[in-house]
């Protein structure tokens, strides 16, 4: 925390140096921020060492290959249906195709029929 009283003088070897208040306050803001940064970084080093040391790091890379193994051979079986699908289109197209020709064949031999009756 910041001190409430200053201490105006800085000693460098053998010299004394005043320093102004607003100078002071500014010096002891940038400690204190100096501090919570040493601070933070420890807590960090710990939380990390911490998360290393739970496996959660190994448990969440683990998850991660399962879900893209399980993406990939998604992909494949959907590539696969929809080849399928494709070629029963073209099936069915043929089909219908054969339909129709079968029913002109049949509606011009009815008209022969009709004719020669």
């Amino acid at each position: 925390m910041l001190s409430s009283i200053h201490d105006d003088t800085s000693r460098d070897s053998d010299t004394i140096t005043t320093v102004d208040p607003t100078t002071q306050t500014a010096i002891d803001i940038i400690r204190y921020v100096a501090i919570n940064i040493r601070e933070a970084s420890a807590r960090i080093k710990y939380l990390v060492q911490a998360v290393r040391e739970s496996g959660a790091i190994d448990e969440l890379t683990t998850a991660v290959d399962e879900v893209v193994i399980v993406a990939r051979d998604s992909t494949k079986e959907i590539n696969e249906i929809a080849k399928a699908l494709k070629d029963t289109a073209v099936q069915v197209e043929g089909t219908v195709v054969a339909a129709r020709e079968i029913s002109e064949a049949m509606r011009h031999t009815a008209q022969q029929i009709n004719r020669s009756a």
